[in-house]
């Protein structure tokens, strides 16, 4: 069998080309985020998509659970300068290139700013192989967190109906906005009862941010709680994979056909990311904040 990692470094050395890049975070651990961050990878390759999944959750990295792989070798060799990034990617379902964390290590998740610098430049060679990178990041408002978000074309909050969930969500919107007004934000509420509950858990968040953000998120979607996700997660097989038919898995290839229209195309304008690389973006701010 080939070696996988060699073919993806033989395509870096092609003209400068800059991956979409969508960060998904959640105000509140526990709402489901990495299982729909692991799903909707999963569909979009399945739809042509050359995806790249990146575990950027730097104290508590378990993607590699969900997808149920084993990969040898995870951000911590990349930050020794024992590898390079393409040397970590690990093949996932429907050949979506995976980028194992490094759970555990926690120097990973307060970097010096050689360290950074280091790691952000080895990190471009994802954008010479992928067209789109999903980056699944920690809970909460941590700088980490932050950094990721407005540094991406897009941002999506997964959130649950539970209202600690749904305040913990609107506060992580309202810091990404103060930060990045510009930044398209989407609201994806997870483990709902039915379509209305969802409707009004976004309508909830939605109204308050009218009156005091720059903007409002847009809806990207619900998904209903489903006990196939569960029972998918403990045989470490994505539920869109292991129950295809289930209602989470149908609600999740709405979500993706959603994702498709509403956050793939490039658009221009004052505010158009696309015209530098996300780890110059993202190098930025950690160096501000390190200056």
């Amino acid at each position: 069998m080939p070696d996988q990692a060699a073919s993806l470094r033989q395509l870096v050395g092609g003209p400068q080309r800059f991956a979409k890049v969508v960060t998904f975070a959640s105000g509140k651990g526990g709402v489901g985020k990495s299982n729909l961050i692991t799903a909707l990878s999963i569909l979009l390759a399945d739809r042509g998509h050359k995806v790249a999944l990146m575990d950027m959750d730097l104290g508590l990295a378990n993607l590699d659970l969900l997808l149920g792989v084993k990969p040898r070798f995870n951000l911590a060799h990349v930050m020794a300068g024992q590898k390079k990034i393409t040397e970590i990617v690990c093949p996932g379902p429907n050949n979506i290139m995976f980028v194992p964390g490094a759970s555990g290590v926690s120097r990973l998740a307060n970097l010096n700013r050689k360290e950074r610098d280091t790691l952000v430049e080895r990190f471009s060679e994802l954008e010479s192989i992928s067209d789109l990178l999903l980056i699944d990041t920690g809970a909460g408002l941590g700088e980490n967190v932050l950094h990721f978000a407005t540094a991406s074309q897009s941002l999506i909050v997964v959130t649950n109906p539970e209202p600690p969930a749904r305040m913990d969500a609107y506060a992580l919107i309202k810091t990404a906005l103060t930060r990045s007004p510009n930044l398209p934000v989407f609201v994806l509420v997870n483990e709902v009862r039915h379509e209305s509950e969802a409707r009004n858990v976004y309508r909830s968040i939605s109204e308050v941010s009218r009156q005091h953000l720059p903007q409002a998120p847009h809806f990207l979607g619900y998904v209903p709680r489903d006990d196939h996700v569960v029972r998918a997660v403990s045989r470490r097989i994505p539920f869109v994979l292991e129950y295809p038919s289930c209602a989470a898995s149908r609600a999740m290839s709405q979500v993706s056909r959603d994702f498709e229209r509403n956050l793939l195309p490039h658009r221009g304008g004052p505010d158009d990311r696309q015209r530098s690389s996300f780890f110059t973006r993202l190098f930025s701010a950690f160096s501000s904040k390190s200056a």
